[in-house]
C-alpha cells in the first residue's frame, strides 16, 4: 500500500514539473534580458550611443543614428552636460583674438555641425567672415515652409574665458531641441542657429553673426515671425548677487524673458506657454525700451531692430553670475538638473510658434 502510495506521489510530482517546464517560457517574457538589463542600468548613466565629452566622438565623428523616440529626462541632462564640457574643457576659449582661440572657434562649428547632424537635421554653414561661420539647422515645416521660426545661441567666448554659461549652455541647449524637434511635424520652419562673432571686439557691430544671417535671410526670401535668442542659462541662485539689482523682485526668477515693449505680446504668450510645462523654472517677464542699450548688443536685437519679434532668454547674466566673462566661468558652475528643465519647457514654446501638436505624454 505504502509502495503504492510513494508510485503514485511520484507520478504527480514529475508531472507537476513537466507543467512547470511548459509554463516557464510564458513567465519569463516577464523577465529582463540581458540587453534590457544593461539599459536599464544605463539610466543612471548616458546612453551608449550618446557617449560622455572626453570620448572621440565627440570630437569629430558621428555618432550612431539618432534616435526618433522622444528622450527620457535624465538623456536629455546629460546631454547637456556633455556638450557643455565639451565646448567650454574640451575646445576652451572661442574667439579670434589668438591663433588658439582661433583654432578652438573653428572645433566649436564643427563639433556644433556633428551634433546637428547627429539628431538628424540637414546643416548648412553661412560665412560671418574670413575667420568665422554660423552653423545652422533647419528642420523644414510641412504646411507654411515659407515662414520660420529662428531660435540662436552664440558659440563664441569673451577673452580669456571658457565659456560654460555664456554661452556653452544656450548652444546646449539649441543642441538639445534639434534632437527633440527633428522627430515632431512642424507647421513652420525652424531654424536653429549657432552665431559667430557676437563677443568683442564685433559686439554691437555690423560684423556680428546675427546681423550677417539676417542679411542672409532677408535675400533669400524667407519670413521670419519669431526669434528666440538663448543666452546664459545655466547658473541658477536665489537671487541676482550684485546692487542694486537685488532689489528688483522680478529678477528673483530662474530665467527671464527680455524683450522690448513692442514685443510684450509674444513675451506673455511664451511665458504663458513656458510654465505650463510645469518644468519648476520660475520665470519671469523683463521689457525695455527699444533704444536700452546694454540690450542692444545681444542677438535678439539684431531682428528686432528689423521689426521682427524677438526675445532673449537668459538667466540675467552679468546680473546673476560673478563668473561672468571671466576665467572661472567653467562647467562645474552650471545647475544641470535646471538646465534641462529649462530645455523641456522651451521646447513647449518653440513647438508652439511653430504651430506643430504637442506629443502625448
Amino acid at each position: 500500500m505504502k509502495a503504492a502510495n510513494h508510485e503514485n506521489e511520484t507520478r504527480r510530482s514529475r508531472e507537476s514539473e513537466r507543467r512547470r517546464g511548459r509554463e516557464a517560457p510564458s513567465e519569463r517574457e516577464h523577465t529582463l534580458g540581458l540587453d534590457e538589463t544593461v539599459d536599464a542600468a544605463g539610466r543612471d548613466s548616458f546612453p551608449a550611443s550618446d557617449p560622455p565629452c572626453w570620448s572621440p566622438t565627440h570630437l569629430g565623428a558621428p555618432a550612431a543614428t539618432p534616435r526618433r523616440d522622444p528622450e527620457m529626462f535624465y538623456d536629455v541632462v546629460q546631454r547637456i552636460r556633455d556638450d557643455v564640457r565639451l565646448f567650454s574643457e574640451v575646445i576652451g576659449e572661442r574667439n579670434d583674438r589668438s591663433s588658439a582661440a582661433l583654432r578652438n572657434l573653428a572645433r566649436a562649428a564643427d563639433a556644433i555641425e556633428d551634433r546637428f547632424r547627429d539628431a538628424g537635421a540637414p546643416v548648412r554653414r553661412r560665412r560671418v567672415d574670413a575667420a568665422a561661420w554660423n552653423v545652422e539647422a533647419v528642420l523644414r515645416g510641412e504646411r507654411i515652409p515659407e515662414e520660420s521660426v529662428v531660435v540662436g545661441a552664440h558659440y563664441d567666448t569673451a577673452r580669456g574665458s571658457p565659456g560654460a554659461d555664456d554661452n556653452a549652455s544656450g548652444v546646449a541647449m539649441l543642441l538639445a531641441l534639434a534632437h527633440a524637434l527633428s522627430s515632431r511635424r512642424l507647421h513652420r520652419t525652424v531654424r536653429l542657429v549657432a552665431f559667430a562673432a557676437e563677443e568683442a571686439p564685433h559686439t554691437g557691430t555690423e560684423a556680428t553673426g546675427s546681423r550677417r544671417y539676417l542679411e542672409d535671410l532677408r535675400r533669400e526670401g524667407p519670413r521670419v515671425t519669431a526669434m528666440i535668442d538663448v543666452e546664459a542659462v545655466g547658473v541658477y541662485v536665489p537671487e541676482p548677487r550684485r546692487w542694486p539689482f537685488r532689489l528688483v523682485r522680478l529678477l528673483t526668477s530662474d530665467v527671464a524673458f527680455v524683450g522690448d515693449r513692442e514685443t510684450r505680446w509674444l513675451l506673455e504668450r511664451a511665458k504663458r506657454v513656458f510654465d505650463s510645462a510645469e518644468a519648476d523654472v520660475r520665470s519671469a517677464i523683463v521689457t525695455h525700451p527699444f533704444f536700452f542699450t546694454p540690450l542692444r548688443v545681444q542677438s535678439h536685437h539684431a531682428f528686432a531692430r528689423q521689426g521682427i519679434p524677438a526675445f532673449m532668454v537668459t538667466d540675467t547674466g552679468p546680473l546673476r553670475s560673478l563668473d561672468y566673462h571671466r576665467a572661472t566661468d567653467t562647467a562645474d558652475r552650471l545647475d544641470y538638473d535646471r538646465l534641462g528643465r529649462t530645455s523641456v519647457a522651451l521646447l513647449r514654446v518653440v513647438a508652439e510658434l511653430a504651430g506643430c501638436a504637442r506629443e502625448e505624454p
